[in-house]
């Protein structure tokens, strides 16, 4: 073996010891490691000769500038993903939303609409308060003819127990005799 092929195959503890003072994305035993030095120029570092996909990160403030201004000095997407470590259709869509509308920020979705308002699901708890006995089936049924959405039992289920209302049978307790009583005042005392 060659003295390269020997620095390839290194232990986790060694890879720690080479990225310890740069900027780590990925380690672990088996992991392929992507930092960045002070020159900015990214480096892999391979255990055991395995290349493993990386985790997703989303870019800073500060990558995506400079991966635009490496573009914008000329720099193909394919250069720029090489030198930073970041994949090129990363790249590429960065790029491509720069030149659509000069921004490069994140745009932060808020998810999936919820199917009910809040006013249906004070609907929904204030019927549950009143008619404890009523299913989920059945409130799914009563909203849906009074506000026209419709709902699965699921729904229902999660609604009211975001407010505290579970579907709970009451508990049995046996009673206890004279002697019970007894013993358990004299067990706390």
């Amino acid at each position: 073996m060659s003295e390269d092929q020997v620095n390839a195959i290194k232990t986790p503890a060694a890879c720690m010891k080479t990225v310890s003072e740069d900027r780590v994305q990925l380690c672990g035993h088996n992991k392929n490691i992507s930092f960045l030095n002070e020159d900015g120029v990214s480096k892999q570092d391979k255990c055991n000769n395995r290349i493993v996909m990386a985790q997703r990160m989303h870019l800073d403030d500060f990558l995506r500038g400079r991966n635009i201004g490496r573009l914008e000095c000329e720099c193909t997407q394919l250069e720029v993903s090489e030198e930073l470590g970041i994949a090129q259709n990363v790249i590429s869509r960065l790029w491509q939303r720069f030149q659509d509308d000069g921004n490069v920020n994140r745009c932060y979705s808020t998810g999936r609409l919820r199917v009910t308002t809040p006013n249906e699901d004070r609907y929904l708890a204030v019927t549950a308060k009143r008619n404890r006995r009523s299913t989920a089936s059945d409130m799914s049924r009563q909203l849906s003819s009074a506000t026209g959405t419709t709902v699965s039992r699921q729904t229902v289920y999660r609604r009211l127990g975001h407010i505290g209302l579970y579907a709970r049978r009451p508990v049995r307790c046996v009673p206890l005799t004279a002697t019970h009583c007894r013993l358990r005042l004299t067990w706390s005392k």
